[in-house]
């Protein structure tokens, strides 16, 4: 990815329910997740809040990574405990 790019971030399979054990408890969404951008170099930056929905208990993003980006490893991550962190290169 480039200084200038767009980047949509997916996410997917927000649900509180676990039916591993062969159960098979009705999906609940999570309640909604902030996400925050960090960019090489840079300070952590809100995306806002989003609301996991629709059949895969989603949501997704479009991220621009601004024209001045330094190269580095940029990250995405929720505020869920432990994260779920997205990374990507930017050049």
């Amino acid at each position: 990815m480039r200084a200038g790019d767009s980047v949509e971030i997916y996410g997917h399979w927000y649900t509180s329910t676990c039916n591993d054990t062969c159960r098979n408890d009705p999906l609940v969404p999570l309640p909604d997740v902030e996400l925050t951008l960090t960019l090489p170099g840079g300070q952590p930056q809100r995306l806002g809040r989003f609301t996991p929905a629709g059949q895969d208990f989603g949501f997704n993003v479009t991220v621009h990574i601004p024209e001045t980006a330094r190269p580095g490893t940029a990250t995405i991550k929720d505020d869920r405990s432990p994260p779920a962190v997205y990374r990507f290169q930017v050049d």
